[in-house]
């Protein structure tokens, strides 16, 4: 199994797969499924995803408190960039084309939302970046000399560190958790993967001392570090002397792209209703970070549907995500469901916004 490119409209996106446990690394067990509070609720589908037109402007001011949706889209010629716009659908802007590369993907805000985090494709590989949230004082990194790809970054809750994965050409594909700190500006390698495993898409526990991840089983024999079999999540104990993923969730779940509720009690997560086609419908779930209470919140996936790429609000009040409909020409878009699967609406309230991989800015 390939990890899957979401292709819509002239828009494609990688979604970092999930990941399966080697039993000599990691640790753990799935837990049982506990039924959603609000199912009936949430599995009523959108009755429509056609994507409203946000009014483009000027790259205008991001004053500080100003609430806004950083996400990911086609920004023209088939090349793909982070944009900003404002919840009800206003100052859309591409404020990340102040950094070098081909297209930007992954955004990331920092705790303060003073400022982005997001992986730039350049002539040999994929660094970091960060700006200012309007795109000014582009800064440089992480320079990927020797890897060729550094992806996914993470801004831990304290400003001070950004978790990324890494991965090496050696003798093999050598996957990497890497934490770079903003003060030194260095990076050190916190894990590396055995040989048949990658990890991916994590992100932080609210008190900074855990991290979620996709933790992915490569097929047997293969030497494409994108060609898996399993998946499952892991949480990062970073208080231990030497971190090793412990397994909280089946790794026939194949769940993909977790991130913690700002209270720190729940992950929310996206799964494909079956395990052997991860381009199935899917829907969103969340788990306990012990492993237990695993609650589905969505029912998309009944109506043929996608719910995917799930995010937090920084109050933990709702949850963002991307969804379409199976078969459809229809674009992604992007929408919010209630912390309890309920009251389905579009990210911006004008309507539904074409992209994927949203962020909320948080504003403290």
């Amino acid at each position: 199994m390939t990890r899957r490119l979401l292709v819509a409209s002239g828009l494609a996106v990688a979604l970092a797969a999930c990941g399966s446990p080697a039993s000599d690394t990691a640790t753990g067990a799935a837990s049982p499924v506990a039924p959603s509070a609000s199912a009936a609720a949430s599995s009523a589908l959108m009755s429509s995803l056609e994507p409203a037109s946000p009014t483009a402007t000027p790259r205008p001011a991001v004053f500080p408190g100003e609430s806004w949706i950083a996400f990911q889209s086609d920004t023209g010629g088939g090349t793909y960039g982070v944009r900003l716009v404002r919840p009800d659908g206003t100052g859309l802007f591409f404020p990340t084309n102040t950094a070098e590369g081909t297209e930007q993907l992954h955004p990331d805000w920092s705790p303060d939302g003073t400022k982005l985090v997001f992986s730039t494709l350049g002539a040999a590989a994929r660094d970091l970046w960060v700006t200012d949230a309007d795109g000014g004082n582009a800064d440089h990194i992480v320079a990927c000399d020797v890897c060729s790809l550094a992806d996914e970054p993470a801004w831990s809750p304290d400003g001070t560190q950004i978790a990324y994965h890494a991965h090496r050409l050696e003798d093999d594909w050598v996957s990497t958790l890497e934490i770079y700190d903003v003060g030194t500006r260095t990076s050190r390698v916190v894990w590396t993967a055995p040989s048949d495993h990658a990890v991916y898409a994590m992100r932080w526990s609210p008190d900074g001392t855990r991290l979620v991840a996709e933790y992915v089983h490569r097929r047997n024999g293969t030497k494409d570090l994108d060609d898996f079999d399993s998946g499952a999540l892991v949480i990062f104990d970073l208080t231990a002397a030497k971190p090793r993923p412990t397994v909280i969730t089946d790794d026939s779940y194949w769940p993909a792209n977790p991130d913690w509720s700002p209270d720190g009690s729940r992950i929310v997560f996206f799964r494909p209703v079956d395990p052997e086609r991860f381009d199935a419908e899917a829907d969103l779930w969340t788990i306990k970070p012990d492993g237990s209470g695993l609650t589905r919140l969505t029912h998309y996936a009944d109506d043929h549907a996608f719910a995917v790429q799930a995010t937090y609000t920084p109050d933990g009040a709702r949850i963002a995500f991307v969804t379409a409909k199976v078969g459809s020409d229809d674009p992604w878009v992007m929408a919010t469901v209630a912390a309890d699967g309920s009251d389905p609406q579009p990210a911006t309230s004008n309507g539904y916004i074409a992209g994927v991989h949203p962020r909320f800015r948080p504003t403290p």
